[in-house]
């Protein structure tokens, strides 16, 4: 395929090459002195010049074409290093890409689990609110219940003070009854 490319390549530019010597030659004939002016030639000297124009425009031709053909074949292979490259930065903006959409999708998940995490947060800051409540009507019972257990104690003092008393009034009156069974 390269060397058809080649082979082408070099016909279409000798082409290009010959149709341009044409119109060079058509040009100069066109611009050439008058036939009024023109300096005698002799038919040999103007063959030989003719002769050797075409000579030096068709070896001319040639060197161009070879010329031009090698550059073409260094102009593709520089096409086809360049195309090497071509691949090979494509392929690196793939590995690149392929990097930015998983850290996407990880960027993604982090935000998934930070969404969790702050519904845990709230929740366990509502659970604490609620401990802090029950807390307090505890602490707010625990000084009720003090309060009524000091109450309690003083009940059961004045209880067992009244309880001294009666037992001192019921030995008083078991003592008043022993002298009436005596004298009876």
């Amino acid at each position: 395929m390269k060397q058809f490319f080649r082979k082408s390549i070099a016909a279409i530019l000798t082409g290009a090459m010959v149709a341009t010597s044409m119109t060079i030659t058509a040009f100069a004939e066109e611009t050439a002195t008058p036939a009024s002016e023109e300096v005698p030639v002799s038919e040999e000297t103007a063959s030989d010049v003719v002769t050797t124009n075409e000579e030096v425009t068709n070896d001319g031709v040639a060197i161009d074409a070879e010329t031009t053909a090698e550059t073409m074949e260094d102009v593709v292979d520089i096409v086809d290093s360049q195309k090497e490259k071509l691949l090979q930065t494509d392929a690196q903006f793939e590995t690149v890409n392929r990097g930015i959409q998983d850290s996407l999708f990880k960027i993604g998940q982090i935000r998934d689990k930070s969404k969790i995490l702050d519904e845990s947060r709230c929740q366990m800051a509502n659970m604490i609110m609620s401990l802090s409540t029950i807390s307090e009507e505890n602490a707010s019972a625990s000084e009720e219940t003090a309060s009524s257990t000091a109450k309690l104690n003083e009940r059961v003092k004045k209880i067992t003070q009244e309880v001294t008393v009666l037992k001192k009034i019921a030995a008083d009156l078991e003592q008043q009854i022993q002298i009436f069974k005596i004298a009876g």
